[in-house]
């Protein structure tokens, strides 16, 4: 079976890196997701758009019910997140 797997996480919490190896790992059979819907509604949260969010939890719902999507939390130390926001330049945490 071919699953869609979601790599959810913070930012610089290593998922590209992860999906990147399960896709050499695997030779690319499954579909690899550096976030979706779970995110646009943290993201939206935060920041403030303007969504219909009663829609996106309806969505995320749906979709995770699926027999085929896989959701994936990838978190990091925060210590370690610090030194890769710092090495890049970006706002620290």
């Amino acid at each position: 079976m071919i699953y869609v797997l979601l790599f959810e996480g913070i930012d610089k919490s290593g998922k590209d890196s992860i999906i990147n190896e399960f896709r050499k790992i695997t030779s690319s059979k499954h579909m690899t997701c550096n976030r979706g819907l779970l995110s646009n509604i943290v993201y939206n949260s935060i920041y403030k758009r303007n969504i219909k969010e009663k829609e996106y939890w309806k969505s995320f719902d749906a979709f995770m019910k699926s027999k085929i999507v896989k959701l994936i939390y990838v978190f990091a130390d925060f210590n370690v997140l610090k030194q890769r926001h710092k090495k890049l330049n970006e706002k620290d945490l």
